[in-house]
């Protein structure tokens, strides 16, 4: 007998099929030579996987059939060490997409002689949803931004988006997280790629906003084209982070991980300005020249 059924959940390690409840009885033979444990129904090739984990006691081999969807056993073991190997077997599933029809397991043991009669134990395969993931193509990891540059693109390594889950994405954040200035840093996405409807950045939080419904691959393009730019003639240099994020609409697990970068702020010496001024003054009257009679100015002094 194999009562019960197991609710096997998407990402969930190797978990045994029946671990309680298969017992074996013979009347003529204290032993078995072999056991055969299949997934008969809704098997899933390249999804499902049987195994029983050796050494183990009066059991020899055990091998998994990914055609057959058969995991064939070979031993010489009691009555007992049969029952708890069968009790060990397990069940695996290695998508992250899994099929989620009941799969139903079939036991049958064997004395050398006879053939058992079979018994059946279900499994509920549940599919989880997975968050998006989010990598970065840059090899540094870092942007140096040179004063006065204007807008430069924040990685042009690009980025990988996967989702298991999803085709396509609904928004992204990119914010400045770090030492963000907010008279003079600026992120920025134009014109709009395809896939895209919106790229707002507001000056209060430092954080750039992108709508759209793209596909993967248009997220990925959309990224690589955001820009920074410091707007500043006399920049302040400490390092900012940026973080970057993307999120796939679900209900749940709807963000990926976060990516960071830095940006090294470079100044430059400014050239001292100044300009002609005319200065009225009565005739024959000494005239003693003022500062504010000057109009130099350096921005870096």
């Amino acid at each position: 007998t194999a009562p019960g059924s197991l609710n096997y959940n998407e990402n969930d390690v190797a978990s045994a099929v029946s671990a309680t409840g298969l017992n074996i009885t013979d009347s003529d033979s204290p032993t078995l030579t072999q056991a055969t444990v299949q997934i008969s129904a809704n098997y899933q090739n390249g999804q499902d996987v049987l195994a029983l984990t050796l050494p183990r006691a009066g059991i020899t081999s055990a091998t998994f059939n990914a055609v057959t969807a058969t995991l064939t056993i070979v031993g010489t073991g009691t009555l007992a060490q049969w029952t708890d190997a069968l009790r060990a077997v397990t069940y695996f599933n290695s998508s992250d997409t899994p099929n989620n029809s009941i799969r139903t397991v079939t036991f049958q043991v064997s004395d050398g002689a006879n053939l058992s009669n079979t018994v059946t134990r279900n499994i509920n395969v549940l599919a989880i949803k997975d968050a998006p993931s989010l990598t970065s193509s840059s090899v540094t990891g870092f942007l140096d931004y040179t004063e006065g540059s204007g807008a430069v693109v924040l990685n042009p390594d690009g980025y990988l988006i996967a989702d298991p889950d999803n085709t396509t994405l609904t928004s992204a954040t990119i914010s400045i997280t770090g030492n963000y200035q907010n008279a003079e840093d600026r992120l920025n996405l134009a014109p709009l790629p395809a896939g895209i409807t919106s790229a707002n950045f507001v000056f209060a939080t430092g954080v750039l906003t992108i709508i759209g419904n793209g596909t993967l691959a248009q997220w990925q393009t959309a990224l690589a084209q955001v820009t920074y730019q410091n707007i500043s003639a006399n920049p302040n240099t400490t390092a900012r982070t940026v973080s970057i994020r993307v999120n796939d609409g679900g209900a749940t697990n709807n963000l990926s991980n976060i990516v960071t970068h830095t940006i090294n702020i470079l100044p430059i010496n400014d050239l001292p300005t100044g300009a002609n001024e005319v200065i009225t003054t009565d005739e024959d009257v000494d005239y003693i020249f003022a500062a504010n009679d000057f109009t130099f100015n350096d921005t870096d002094g």
